[in-house]
Parts: C-alpha cells; structure tokens; sequence
C-alpha cells in the first residue's frame, strides 16, 4: 500500500521534518516536508498529497486551519494531525474538520504508518461507494431499457456490494427492507407496490454520494450549515432514482424518508397523508429496527420496548394506521423477515424478488 503514496509532512520542527521524510522515504512513500502551514498550503495547491501528517501548534498558520483548508481544496485527502499536548477539546474540533486521526507525541513511526493507512483506506472505501452511487442511476436506465426485472437485480446486486465496506449499514439495510416490505404487504399494498416499497427502503440513502466526506465523517455535532449540506441528500436521491421509468414510488420514499407525520420532518415539512405510504411504512420499520439492534453505543432493546417506543410516538413521528398494522405482526414473524434478509440472491429468499414473480414494475438510514 505504501509504494507511490504521497505524504506532505508538515512540522516548524526541523528534527522531526527531516526524521519522518527518511522513514517514509525508506518504506516506498513520495514524502515533502512544509515548515509551517503557509507553506503546506502553498505546496499542495501546486500538487496534492494523498495524505498530510500536520502539527497542530505552529507560528503562521495552526493544523486546524491546515485542516480546513486541505479538505476544502481537496475532500478526498486524508489529515491526520500531531501534537505534544493531550487536549480534547483540540482532538474533538479535528475530527469535526474531517481529520481523520490525532496521534499524540511522542509516537513511534510504526503508529503513524498505522494511521496513515487506515485513514487512506476509509477514504478510498468512501469514495469507491461514492463512485458506485453516481454510476448507479446510469447503470439503471440503461438495464431499464431492457426489463423490469433487471432493474430490481441491479439494485440488489449493488446493495451487496455495500457488504464489503460496511457490513453493519448494509446489514441494517437490508433487513429495513425486508420488514417494510413485510409492513406493506400487511398493509394491503399489491405485489407491485410492495415490490416499491422494498426498493425505496433499499436505497433510501442513495443521495449520501453527493455529501462530503468531511461532513459524513464527521465524529462530533453537526453545525447548522452542515446539517444543510446533509439535509440535501434526500433531493439528491430522488433526482437518481425520478429518473428511471417505473421507480416512480421508490424515488418518493427516498425523498420523503426524513418526513415526519406531526410535519416536523425534511425536506418539505409534510404532514400527515400528505406523505406517501411507503415512506410512513419505511418510518416504522426503520425505527424497530434501529431501537431492537446493537449499535456502538448501546445494546438493542427487546421487541416489547420498541413496540412501546413506536407506540408512544404515533400520531408525532409515525401515522397511526401503520403503527396498529405493524402491533398485529407477531414477533416471530419479524424475526423472520430479518433471517430472511440476509438470504443472497440466489437462496431461499430470493422467491420474493420482482424477478421470481415475473411481474411488470408499474434508505442506506441517516
């Protein structure tokens, strides 16, 4: 991974300039070396690195400003900062610039080398699925031409490819679309309608490809300017998605997923029926999802607490109609959906696709 990746080193210490250049050179890195942050900036507008190992505290112009500047210029570029004070506060503010590490001094070359890499790597992974999302409307119309059915192939065989960079997203993913599919059939909704359903719930967060990595990443609070660039990847998705013939109520369950049924919600403040169906159904299932699996921070809660959550909040953030269709489905027959989610396309499950049924066609979760 090392060999041909450029690394700008930036430090006001001549020592630690010079001692990092030679390791890196040594492993097969393109390294330069800026005495402060004027002249990194300088350096990589003329040609930039792929990554750019930074002091925090230096005379003309601080890493977090280098930071900031960098990621404007550049969004791809992976930042990790340095510092011989342990503040944070500091690391904090860097990670919420987009930085994508904060190594404390003193640290071994081997730590810097582990940094460095794996904050290329996540860029990569983000940009290669950024790729993927802008080539997908493409990818769409042009199999569209063809047949309905390929279409909805298409779609999951592009969902799985998620697996291999994020495999709790996709996860989650997955099994949303399964459980709205399920609400919606239950619901009374037709095979077709219900077959959009569980694309829209599939790619509900297709618009993420146009937001920047330095605002997707980010480890703190959004500002409120963020939270508009963020807001924005609901109209993002369903300018893909409107384009393609017959994806139709897809495309508006991708815009309308934020919605809320008090009118609380984004983009358009929508209340009630105002909102289509399939965006009510995917409300539900992604929330029961969410509340009953583990994420980092807590452990998931029994079916009985998500019930009770869902409950106390129809009629505010749920409409009530698919809250009391969502009560009646057993527990056992939401588990499972979620088993059935994780069939591949060519096991068990994969009866239920638009494919086996041989019908005509008409959120990755923020």
């Amino acid at each position: 991974m090392s060999e041909g990746m450029s690394i700008l080193v930036v430090d006001d210490e001549p020592g630690i300039r010079e001692v990092m250049a030679q390791l890196f050179s040594k492993r097969g890195y393109q390294c330069r070396t800026a005495e402060g942050g004027q002249a990194a900036m300088r350096m990589f507008q003329e040609s930039p690195s792929q990554v750019v190992l930074s002091d925090v505290h230096m005379a003309d112009m601080d890493g977090l400003e280098v930071t900031r500047r960098i990621l404007d210029l550049h969004p791809g570029t992976a930042v990790v900062l340095m510092t011989g004070n342990a503040d944070l506060e500091m690391a904090i503010q860097a990670m919420r610039l987009g930085a994508s590490d904060f190594l404390l001094k003193p640290f071994d070359f081997k730590t810097a080398e582990s940094s460095i890499q794996g904050a290329v790597q996540k860029k990569q992974g983000l940009q290669a699925t950024g790729r993927e999302l802008r080539k997908l409307q493409e990818q769409l119309q042009e199999v569209f031409r063809h047949s309905h059915a390929i279409v909805v192939h298409a779609v999951e065989s592009f969902s799985e490819t998620l697996a291999m960079r994020d495999v709790e997203t996709y996860d989650h993913v997955r099994r949303v679309s399964s459980f709205a599919s399920l609400l919606a059939r239950k619901m009374g909704l037709d095979a077709s309608d219900e077959e959009q359903v569980r694309v829209g719930a599939l790619l509900h967060d297709i618009g993420k490809a146009v937001v920047p990595d330095r605002i997707l990443l980010k480890a703190g609070s959004l500002t409120e300017e963020e939270w508009e660039v963020m807001r924005r990847h609901v109209q993002a998705g369903h300018r893909i998605m409107a384009g393609i013939p017959g994806l139709g109520q897809a495309a508006q369950i991708v815009l309308q997923h934020h919605e809320r049924y008090d009118g609380g919600g984004y983009p358009q403040g929508l209340r009630k029926e105002r909102i289509c169906l399939g965006a009510r159904i995917f409300g539900v299932a992604d929330s029961y999802d969410a509340i009953t699996h583990d994420r980092p921070y807590r452990k998931g809660a029994s079916d009985a607490a998500a019930r009770e959550e869902i409950v106390r909040c129809s009629g505010i953030q749920y409409d009530p109609a698919v809250v009391q269709t969502f009560l009646q489905i057993p527990v056992g027959e939401w588990k499972q959906a979620a088993v059935f989610s994780r069939y591949p396309r060519n096991g068990p499950g994969f009866g239920k696709s638009l494919v086996s049924r041989n019908l005509s066609m008409p959120r990755m979760t923020a």
